[in-house]
């Protein structure tokens, strides 16, 4: 894997109003943007079957803490880089580091400091900032799904969570690429899914309470305080137990939007919650003659999920097979799968990928 060159966009360090400190933008960004590549302080992985013991998948944890331990010991540089990043003790407390301090460049600065860091507080750090690698060809192909990685990416760290993301993260070798997956706004807040948030809330605020926090985004807030919470409660318990036809799920969905009088980015949020749902109606032939003309056109849906948590491979997927279920290869159609492309992978994505993509008959587990 050819090293690439490390690059800080559009952003800066600052108090959050999420978490602690995040990373903003500092101009407005088109979907797709590069914002931050970055190398990782160190990476440690493993093919782990999916009935591996909790012992195997300690390993890595310790070889990877060991890979840590070795370079912060050897680099004052490295030293002091880990010790900008927060225990979850004493977030609000610390200083908004400058974002020239990450720069490469910066390493011949003297201003570095050589003190040693305390080994406990290293394994509180990350603990908290470590990020777990994905797999692209698990997500789109179903392969490599033993595949488990764990690094430590410094100034990604910074990026807090949120269930309406803005950006994305792609790993190439050592490296990690973020890119924004819609349009950003100057003094925006910067936020990546920790988990899938195309689910409902109660599933979310489990998977938050997981990585050890209670997530309170603007779309969790939405959710949460619904005056006809306990209508979607039951649609959700509907979804869980199985129902064979999702469309009947969608429709008491848009039925219950409509009366509702929910507007705006709240349609996003709570189409995406029921994804599931949405998305086995679009894949299935018989279930779109059955729903077709009585719930939303799935363009539309898409749009307003996109617009409300940012582009998603699962999104992408409905899309493509949408389009060629539709026979549909026009110019705005293209345009728009391209947004979409972009938002998914960056601006990397290209009109002869797209029309690949299109015609790829690969399914997505």
């Amino acid at each position: 894997m050819p090293e690439l060159a490390e690059y800080i966009g559009a952003v800066e360090v600052k108090k959050s109003e999420i978490s602690g400190r995040g990373l903003f933008a500092t101009k407005n960004v088109e979907s797709g943007t590069l914002l931050l590549v970055t190398k990782a302080i160190a990476v440690d992985r493993a093919v782990m079957p999916q009935d591996s013991s909790e012992n195997a998948q300690l390993v890595i944890w310790k070889n990877f803490i060991d890979k840590v331990r070795n370079f912060a010991t050897k680099c004052d540089r490295i030293n002091s880089l880990i010790s900008k990043l927060s225990n979850s003790e004493d977030e609000d407390s610390m200083e908004v580091p400058n974002i020239e301090s990450f720069r490469p460049e910066a390493e011949m600065n003297s201003g570095i400091s050589s003190e040693k860091l305390d080994v406990s507080k290293m394994l509180s750090i990350l603990d908290v900032n470590s990020i777990l690698e994905h797999s692209i060809s698990s997500k789109v192909l179903g392969k490599n799904v033993d595949y488990q990685g764990v690094g430590l990416w410094v100034l990604a760290s910074f990026i807090n969570h949120s269930c309406d993301p803005n950006v994305r993260r792609l790993h190439v070798g050592d490296y990690v690429v973020i890119h924004a997956s819609r349009d950003v706004k100057a003094g925006e807040e910067l936020n990546i899914a920790y988990f899938n948030v195309l689910s409902p809330l109660e599933d979310r605020i489990e998977m938050a309470k997981n990585w050890g926090f209670s997530c309170k985004c603007r779309r969790c807030k939405f959710e949460d305080n619904l005056c006809f919470k306990q209508e979607m409660r039951e649609i959700e318990t509907t979804l869980r137990n199985g129902v064979v036809d999702m469309g009947s799920v969608v429709y008491r969905l848009e039925e219950g939007l409509r009366r509702w009088m929910v507007r705006g980015k709240g349609k996003g949020y709570l189409r995406a919650s029921f994804w599931e749902a949405y998305s086995k109606v679009f894949d299935s032939e018989k279930l779109m003659r059955k729903w077709g003309r009585k719930i939303v056109p799935f363009e539309t849906v898409v749009d307003s999920v996109v617009d409300a948590v940012g582009s998603d491979e699962q999104i992408l997927k409905v899309f493509i097979e949408g389009l060629k279920r539709n026979g549909i290869n026009g110019v705005v159609e293209m345009e728009k799968g391209m947004k979409l492309g972009r938002g998914v992978y960056g601006k990397i994505m290209k009109k002869q990928a797209m029309r690949t993509l299109i015609q790829f008959d690969g399914t997505q587990e």
